[in-house]
């Protein structure tokens, strides 16, 4: 799709589910056992996994929700916290591992509400692709959530609890395609108005030239 339509939006959400992808399989210990057996040192980089898909995110949502066109002032703010995050992954490499996941997690948690007070206000203004982002992001928080109160105890440990952020990361991959794909829909629409604008405009404007023509 990416290089039929040449649409960043697809290219970051390739990048987006990729390093998610790559990020669970860490914590699971699928990349360890496959694919770094012999080199433990990949488990310390999570916390760059982890700030390389809130990069991606990040740019992922600009183009997703169209901020430059809805709010753009919000634009330098999200910028900043993917400066953050690529601060974090340098951070990370240079071996302060504690250092580099405190700075992941706690703006994380921030981009987290940003977004979703985001989501909020351009489903208030009645843009469409909202829901479907507002929907899935709304999955992925609860998934956090239920996660972190299985960690600390307030949720007995179970299938569903340990896997919770696996599958509220699913839920949220998929409709988040879907929220794409109506993107794309929305922009197909809008292109074709314009143009029937544009040649209703080419009809009155020959219209008025040719009534010129006989009053001349």
């Amino acid at each position: 799709m990416f290089f039929s339509t040449r649409d960043r939006s697809y290219l970051y959400y390739i990048f987006y589910i990729f390093f998610v992808t790559f990020f669970y399989s860490t914590l699971k210990g699928v990349t360890f056992q496959f694919v770094w057996p012999n080199k433990p040192y990949f488990n310390f980089l999570i916390p760059s996994f982890a700030s390389i898909i809130n990069v991606f995110g990040a740019l992922f949502l600009i183009q997703l929700l169209r901020l430059n066109e809805h709010i753009p002032k919000i634009l330098k703010f999200v910028y900043i916290l993917v400066g953050i995050f690529s601060l974090c992954i340098v951070i990370n490499f240079f071996g302060y591992y504690e250092l580099s996941s405190q700075i992941s997690q706690g703006f994380t948690a921030v981009y987290a509400i940003l977004f979703l007070a985001v989501g909020v206000y351009l489903l208030i203004k009645k843009v469409r692709t909202a829901l479907f982002f507002l929907i899935a992001w709304t999955f992925f928080l609860i998934s956090v959530v239920i996660f972190i109160l299985k960690l600390n105890g307030v949720l007995e440990y179970n299938s569903f609890t340990n896997n919770a952020v696996l599958i509220g990361s699913a839920l949220e991959a998929l409709l988040l395609s879907l929220a794409l794909a109506d993107r794309i829909n929305s922009l197909k629409k809008e292109k074709e108005q314009e143009q029937q604008e544009k040649l209703e405009a080419l009809r009155v404007n020959a219209e008025i030239i040719e009534n010129q023509k006989e009053n001349l």
